[in-house]
């Protein structure tokens, strides 16, 4: 009791002896000291909140781009350059891979002019080789889906996926299963049994 007293810099009146008394006097002070303290701290902490709202919002409105701001243009300057990087290095990918330009070549041969889903499995094929992404089971099935049923055994959209299975480390059966997952069916076509 006397330590609470002495924390609380409470002054021990001499005329309440060692009571109960003087027992109640010191806890309804120590109480009223606890709560100044609380009411402190919930000012600070209300305080401290509006302050942190009011920084992050000068910080968001430093970073915002006004028109015709300076900052719009070091940007759009960083942006074009990384552009410019990144086409740079799929480009350099592109050169140094060793058979996708084959695979261009052999289909403007036979095919002066390309659907648009020969045109559309052509760029994901590209898109898969600049990010060097492997031809796995899973990416045949990926490629696979973007072919509608009707036209997936057309000479022209077989003679591309089996060109990329046969430069491929993809095994027959991988292939034959990434077919049946992504829903499709091998026909013979009359090339194809001519040539058994």
């Amino acid at each position: 009791m006397k330590e609470i007293e002495d924390i609380l810099h409470i002054v021990p009146n001499p005329s309440f002896p060692e009571t109960v008394e003087r027992f109640f006097v010191t806890r309804e002070k120590f109480y009223e000291q606890q709560q100044q303290l609380n009411q402190i701290l919930e000012e600070d902490l209300s305080r401290l909140d509006l302050d942190r709202k009011n920084h992050f919002l000068k910080k968001y409105r430093a970073f915002e781009i006004r028109k015709g701001g300076m900052f719009n243009d070091d940007i759009r300057a960083m942006r074009n350059r990384a552009d410019r990087e990144r086409a740079d290095a799929k480009n350099a990918i592109l050169e140094k891979h060793s058979w996708y330009h084959d695979l261009i070549n052999k289909v403007n041969a036979t095919n002066k002019h390309l659907s648009k889903l020969e045109q559309v499995l052509l760029e994901r094929i590209k898109c898969y080789i600049e990010d060097e992404v492997e031809f796995s089971q899973s990416v045949f099935v990926q490629m696979m889906k973007l072919i509608p049923q009707r036209v997936f055994n057309e000479d022209a959209i077989q003679r591309i996926i089996r060109f990329v299975k046969q430069h491929s480390k993809i095994s027959e059966r991988d292939f034959l299963e990434a077919i049946e997952l992504a829903n499709h069916e091998m026909k013979m076509s009359a090339t194809a049994l001519r040539s058994i």
